[in-house]
């Protein structure tokens, strides 16, 4: 049964803490979509999911200029903080004001490149889908033992409460395996198809053409703890700021 319950724990801890950008609104209503747009370029990022321990931005990245930019999410660093942090600064100004506010344990958190996110897919869905088969092995077995009790009881004379009891808690045994099993094998199904599509999906690190676009997924390590989070992004000679908060903050 602890299993089963860590199940449920996962699923629930993966769908709280969505980052909306810090001037949305507060709720189900906020705004998830953060725009910053100048001469250089126009940047549209939103925190779409979190997967396997990772913030998931999908962010697209137009070129204005006459020059070719180049942007590598490795390059883009996220901090975390549970307070505010300081007003945009100047960008000679940006970095040391966000590292005097950082509260995560490094010094700063840059996105994953490709490869990494890659290798990662990977290694959970060999391990989820060995959890599939662990808790489909486990239905089945809770559920020939309890056909074999019920078995059993039919030849028994007579019927007590205390047997009563063990056969609702055989049956309850079986739904909780059978429910735990469906739930892991969704696990399994949901990360071999990221698996296979992530790779075409990811942000790619190289040039952006002029008057050209690019857009993918970017990964960062996450800390659900943090109420705020910015995110800054270097391309060509600027740092661009974009900041976030939990949905759920003023």
């Amino acid at each position: 049964m602890r299993n089963i319950y860590l199940l449920f724990l996962v699923l629930l801890v993966s769908s709280c803490g969505m980052l909306v950008p810090l001037g949305a609104g507060r709720g189900a209503e906020a705004n998830s979509l953060a725009k910053n747009e100048d001469s250089l370029a126009t940047i549209y990022i939103e925190h779409i999911d979190n997967l396997y321990s990772h913030y998931v931005f999908d962010m697209e990245i137009i070129n204005h200029t006459m020059d070719t930019l180049y942007v590598s999410p490795e390059a883009i660093t996220i901090y975390g903080s549970p307070n505010r942090f300081p007003s945009r600064p100047r960008n000679k100004e940006s970095t040391a004001l966000t590292q005097a506010n950082q509260q995560i344990t490094l010094t700063r958190v840059n996105g994953r490149n490709q490869m990494y996110v890659e290798s990662l897919s990977q290694k959970v869905a060999r391990r989820r889908q060995r959890a599939a088969t662990m808790f489909t092995v486990l239905a089945i077995g809770v559920a020939v033992y309890d056909a074999a009790k019920d078995t059993k009881d039919v030849t028994r004379s007579e019927w007590t409460r205390g047997m009563q009891r063990s056969a609702d808690q055989r049956d309850a045994a079986v739904a909780a395996a059978v429910v735990a099993s469906e739930i892991a094998s969704d696990a399994a199904y949901r990360a071999d198809e990221n698996r296979a599509f992530l790779p075409q999906e990811l942000f790619p690190s190289g040039p952006i053409f002029p008057g050209q676009s690019v857009r993918g997924k970017v990964f960062f390590p996450f800390e659900y703890k943090m109420h705020y989070n910015r995110i800054i992004l270097p391309l060509g000679r600027k740092q661009y700021i974009i900041d976030f908060k939990r949905r759920h903050v003023k």
